[in-house]
């Protein structure tokens, strides 16, 4: 989160304005990234990771995989349907929680 809070301070992006998309709820910080998306792709992404290589049985494997996948992507639509983020905020969210899955993916390889 820190991250996503530092970028949101660098790029200090604004909202989508109510005379280009429909709001469904009003936030006052920044835009870019969304860190509801970065904070879900983290969080589902790693343990989407955990459970391909520490969970032996397929069905659970792909029982999470699903979830996560699932989770992961509606909160980017939601964010966008709300009109508190443009795409390109929710597609900044998915890349630094890449990012920052593959940190950790290589962090715990070690």
């Amino acid at each position: 989160a820190l991250i996503g809070t530092l970028t949101k301070w660098i790029v200090s992006r604004p909202r989508p304005d109510s005379g280009l998309v429909n709001i469904q709820a009003v936030i006052s910080d920044k835009s870019f990234p969304s860190l509801h998306v970065l904070l879900f792709t983290i969080f589902f992404g790693y343990l989407c990771y955990l459970s391909i290589y520490k969970i032996e049985t397929n069905w659970l494997k792909i029982l999470i995989a699903s979830v996560s996948a699932f989770l992961i992507l509606t909160i980017g639509l939601s964010r966008i349907y709300l009109g508190v983020h443009w795409p390109s905020d929710v597609l900044g969210g998915y890349l630094l929680g890449a990012v920052f899955i593959s940190f950790l993916k290589n962090h715990a390889q070690r």
